[in-house]
């Protein structure tokens, strides 16, 4: 009973999900030649630590960084979808403890890279695709105490790489523009904002402008208010 229960408001929500579905929504096709992502992180941290007892004085100082570097690029036509997408890491780590009879030092580095292609050659009826998948990692660690052995190393490299390949029929479409258009329009039309109802060819050439927008925002998130700015006045010509 419980199952039949749950494929019955498994069926009621889905069946709400695709009656949200617009005729525009199916027919947008998101196209861009240059589509441009790049990503920097940079982070650090220290800490120091001393305590004094009765039988002497112990110190602890720890430092840590990292830094990350990443670019994904798109190229979407009708003839092709290119998606490449490579990035660059690395972190080290220095501790040192101290007390009386003792002096441990370690250190830790590490560093990595990614590099990823896939490129899709569209016809009319099918799509073949090729690409490769590349990353290569290293670490090495170094600790010095007392103990034996006094000085003790590590280091590990590693490499992969993978090749695909394949063919298959129709192609997924990034319908998100289109989507945020019909958000768009829908909150104009009931703010009375809009001088006179969207048609279809112009609600789908707002799809197209906000693709357009998107991809050449760089690096600075206010852009996305001045292009919503910028809209509202394209298709609002009395808005203040």
């Amino acid at each position: 009973m419980r199952k039949t229960i749950l494929l019955v408001l498994l069926s009621a929500l889905s069946s709400t999900v695709f009656s949200q579905q617009d005729s525009l929504l199916k027919k947008f096709k998101y196209r861009i030649e240059h589509y441009r992502i790049i990503n920097l992180n940079l982070n650090a941290g220290s800490q120091f630590n001393k305590a004094q007892f009765g039988s002497g004085t112990t110190k602890n100082a720890y430092t840590a960084g990292g830094f990350g570097a990443g670019l994904n690029k798109v190229k979407s036509t009708d003839r092709i979808l290119l998606t490449t997408s490579g990035n660059i890491s690395s972190y080290f780590n220095f501790n040192r403890s101290e007390n009386i009879t003792t002096i441990n030092k370690n250190r830790n580095f590490s560093a990595a890279s990614q590099f990823s292609i896939l490129n899709k050659w569209f016809t009319k009826k099918i799509f073949t695709e090729l690409g490769a998948d590349i990353s290569a990692s290293n670490y090495s660690s170094r600790n010095t105490s007392p103990n034996i052995p006094p000085v003790l190393k590590n280091k590990q490299t590693s490499y992969s790489l993978a090749l695909n390949t394949g063919i298959g029929k129709g192609r997924l479409e990034n319908i998100t523009d289109m989507q945020n258009a019909l958000w768009l329009n829908k909150a104009l039309t009931e703010a009375e904002r809009l001088s006179k109802s969207l048609s279809a060819d112009e609600l789908y050439e707002l799809g197209r402008s906000v693709t357009k927008a998107n991809n050449t925002r760089i690096l600075d998130s206010r852009k996305r208010q001045f292009v919503k700015k910028l809209l509202l006045y394209k298709y609002t010509p009395n808005v203040n």
